[in-house]
Formats: structure tokens, C-alpha cells, sequence
């Protein structure tokens, strides 16, 4: 389809972008590819502008940083709540009584009312359902 035919020449036009570290024109349209090291976060990709200059291309790409400096805040700010989370569960498991208190104002500060009931389902899982799971 059309559709699937600009999105290749997209995605080949943000490697390209990605392989020369700086904002590429490609059928059209500029791309720059928003990275972290070599990691292709995404891309950003500017209509109705083919004769991008110096200044203004530079801001392009600067763009760019920008936009994977907010993509890597947003993921570390992920990974954080996921550890928090991870942290506060252990605790409940493993040790209730100790910080009664401590835990319900962790629960508080992470959106959950420690004081109402909660029930808790642990299942066992094989290998292969694990992994669909730890990918979904």
C-alpha cells in the first residue's frame, strides 16, 4: 500500500538520519532521528519545509535532543515508579508489621489506600507464558 510504502522510506530515511547524526531531506520530507547513544527512540519528521537552512535545520536536529531528553525523563521516571512499586509490594509481603504506618503513607504516595482491603492472586507460570508476559 501507499501508506506502508511512506512509512518504509520513513523509517529508512530515520536510520539514514541516525547512520550520519544529522537531519536527512528524503522524498519530501526532513527527517532526524531522536537518539540515546545509538538507541533510535523514534524520529521526527517535517512537512512543507524543503529548503530548510543552516539555522533552521539545526534547530531541527536540536529538536531532536530535546525530544529524546523528555523520551529518556519519561522512562526513567517509569523505571523509578516501577522499582518504588516493586519495593512497597516486597515490604507487604514480607514484612507488615514492621512499618504499619511507613506503609500505608508509601500505599498513599503511589495512589493506593493501604487501609482498605486488597487481595493478592499468585500464580505459577512456565517458562514460555513468562516470557509473553514480561513482553506484553
Amino acid at each position: 500500500s501507499a501508506g506502508g510504502a511512506e512509512a518504509a522510506a520513513l523509517v529508512a530515511a530515520a536510520e539514514e538520519s541516525r547512520a550520519a547524526a544529522h537531519a536527512v531531506f528524503r522524498d519530501g520530507h526532513w527527517v532526524c532521528a531522536v537518539l540515546a547513544g545509538q538507541e533510535l527512540l523514534g524520529s521526527l519528521v517535517l512537512h512543507g519545509r524543503p529548503d530548510l537552512a543552516g539555522p533552521d535545520r539545526r534547530l531541527f536536529e536540536r529538536s531532536g535532543v530535546v525530544t529524546a531528553l523528555l523520551l529518556l525523563l519519561r522512562r526513567s521516571v517509569a523505571e523509578t515508579e516501577n522499582r518504588v512499586r516493586g519495593d512497597l509490594m516486597t515490604d507487604l509481603l514480607t514484612a507488615p508489621d514492621r512499618d504499619p504506618v511507613g506503609l500505608v503513607d508509601r500505599g498513599r504516595r503511589l495512589g493506593v489506600d493501604l487501609n482498605r482491603p486488597h487481595l493478592l492472586l499468585v500464580a505459577e507460570a512456565g517458562a514460555a507464558v513468562r516470557e509473553r508476559l514480561a513482553g506484553a
